[in-house]
């Protein structure tokens, strides 16, 4: 129990649950591991799985970096892309794996300000290294955020923003999966200068964005956050604003979008009463036809709370990611990285942060930054050492995120209430410029392994039989039930702990009392016929594999008959044993059944 305890914030129901859970079965250790390459920087910018494992992709220096990892996080192999020689930073915003098992990377090339920036989108068989289609494109301004498969053609849809040359539009574009050309869903704006679709889910036909528009009147004071409704053919449903009026001063930014069931989850950070890009978290609710349900601010007591990142449905609840406030980091961003799942009705449950990073550039929040497999959560990142090492963490739901006492630090946070405001938006089409196709160069690989971030965890399970000892992780031996903690010293002086949740199974004596009748048999577990009464053992091995013993006490019960004279008057009835009713002289025969289901 004392290993719980130390957990801050875990329920003590907790204990109960793992037990439950985990009786019988391992769980992976949680774990931050750093991947590094040798005199470059890598960073890891996105998250999908893949087979059985995961692919991860990120930037190696200015190139893109794809990797792949098994669940335990052992690294099986990597590959790097070289767009136009490397010039320029190149960086994957959004992955997956299609039907057919293609990688789909979007992302944009950096080239210091979100008005230069140019985004690309292009399809990879990883498996054996072919790249089928890779697309620029060279209009200035342009930033691809996010990457989703339109299940009815298995085409994808891409969201973002595109440049003009120094505005910027909503654009929704379709990449026909074969081909990579592509079809402009919705290229909109409310105000030529700043909007994006930062993110896009598809359901029953309709694409639903969190986006952020900028409305007139202002520049930087009147961008807000919005949930767009579109038809399949980009004819807008609704563009609603949350949080606060279109007239206030305020910057706020929908970050991400869920859906789940008949409500959608906007994320969305900023400054509701002021520019700042990183001082406030909202999430809002509402129905598909965005009607107001609720609006809450999470607050982290600081003056700026940082940005999110991803919000995903789980089968309980929504887990949703965000990067600190990072105060000496462009407008805030760049802050450790945190995990807070929330309710259905948006009560928190747990928060954790962690001491890595996945918000290196301004324009970087993202929408992949984690994948949940069953119950294991798998986050990506980066940890800025003198070179940066990507990061690969691993923990799961059911221990509410944790790693170490070290590494996953509890967060708590206030929640606010938000004012119902829901806006309705008019739209205008703008025009758009086309891809190019271009042949990066894909490199051999020199990513490997580079050390663990925090002391590894690992909760394993197992059962003995009464009896028996059970020998730890350090060597020492344990006959009882319990949760056993040792430390263990591992490479580099990285100490690990070993949590292991042990469950001694008594022995099974289990007892029959069987009534027969005289000449019935029995057949006991072993095949034995038995036609005696008796006490009789069986021993045997239970499905733990511990021992079992079944005793059978069985009684063979006689047949009874009995015969009896009985006189009546004439035109008197008798009624015999079984019920029936007779008048006449005679011999009668009446079969009943005893007790024990004897005649």
């Amino acid at each position: 129990m004392e290993f719980f305890l130390k957990f801050s914030g875990f329920k003590k129901c907790l204990f109960v649950f793992l037990l439950i859970f985990l009786i019988g079965s391992n769980i992976y250790s949680q774990t931050i591991s750093l991947f590094t390459w040798p005199s470059s920087n890598v960073q890891f910018t996105a998250i999908t799985s893949y087979n059985d494992g995961l692919i991860v992709a990120g930037t190696k220096g200015n190139e893109i970096i794809l990797a792949e990892f098994n669940t335990s996080l052992d690294l099986i192999s990597s590959a790097v892309f070289s767009v136009e020689s490397g010039v320029t930073l190149t960086v994957p915003k959004s992955i997956l794996v299609d039907d057919e098992g293609y990688l789909v990377v979007v992302g944009y090339q950096w080239f210091g300000s979100e008005s230069d920036a140019h985004s690309f989108v292009f399809r990879f068989n990883y498996a054996t290294g072919i790249l089928d289609w890779f697309r620029k494109y060279d209009n200035e301004g342009s930033i691809l955020q996010r990457v989703i498969i339109e299940p009815t053609t298995g085409d994808y849809i891409v969201c973002g923003q595109n440049g003009h040359p120094s505005e910027q539009s909503a654009v929704l574009i379709r990449f026909n999966k074969d081909t990579g050309d592509e079809t402009i869903i919705s290229n909109v704006t409310h105000h030529p200068l700043s909007d994006t679709y930062w993110s896009v889910i598809y359901n029953e036909g309709y694409y639903y964005l969190s986006t952020r528009y900028q409305y007139y009147g202002g520049l930087a004071e009147k961008m807000r956050s919005t949930i767009t409704k579109l038809n399949s053919d980009g004819t807008v449903v609704y563009a609603k604003n949350y949080i606060t009026d279109t007239l206030s001063s305020a910057r706020l930014y929908g970050a991400d979008i869920a859906i789940k069931g008949d409500q959608l989850y906007l994320l969305s950070h900023g400054d509701d009463a002021g520019t700042s890009t990183a001082e406030k978290l909202f999430i809002t609710a509402t129905n598909l036809d965005g009607d107001f349900l609720w609006n809450k601010q999470y607050n982290y007591s600081t003056d700026n709370d940082g940005i999110w990142h991803q919000i995903t449905p789980l089968p309980s609840g929504l887990l949703v990611a965000g990067s600190r406030y990072n105060p000496s980091g462009s407008s805030g961003h760049g802050g450790d990285i945190f995990l807070l799942k929330i309710s259905d009705s948006g009560v928190v449950e747990w928060s954790k942060t962690y001491p890595f990073k996945n918000d290196s550039y301004y324009y970087m929040g993202k929408t992949d930054v984690f994948e949940v497999i069953g119950d294991y959560i798998f986050a990506i990142g980066f940890s800025d050492e003198a070179d940066d090492k990507g990061v690969v963490m691993r923990t799961s739901l059911s221990l509410e995120g944790y790693i170490s006492e070290d590494c996953s630090e509890v967060i708590e946070l206030d929640i606010i209430d938000g004012d119902d405001i829901a806006q309705n938006t008019d739209l205008d089409d703008i025009s758009y410029e086309g891809f190019s196709n271009i042949t990066p160069a894909i490199l051999s690989s020199e990513l490997e392994f580079y050390d663990d971030l925090c002391p590894l965890l690992t909760i394993l399970s197992d059962t003995i039989c009464s009896g028996s000892i059970y020998t730890l992780p350090d060597g020492s031996e344990v006959t009882t039930s319990g949760v056993y903690e040792v430390i263990l010293l591992g490479e580099g002086g990285v100490d690990s702990t070993v949590i292991t949740i042990l469950e001694v199974v008594e022995e099974y004596i289990i007892e029959y009392d069987i009534n027969l009748c005289d000449g019935d048999i029995f057949e006991l577990p072993d095949g034995s016929v038995i036609d005696v009464s008796g006490t009789y053992l069986i021993e045997s091995t239970s499905v733990d594999g511990c021992d079992s013993n079944l005793i059978y006490n069985i009684i063979f019960n006689d047949i009874i008959e009995n015969a009896t004279d009985t006189n009546i008057c004439e035109g008197e009835l008798f009624i015999l044993p079984d019920g029936t009713a007779v008048s006449d002289t005679g011999v009668y025969l009446s079969e009943l059944v005893s007790i024990f289901g004897c005649d």
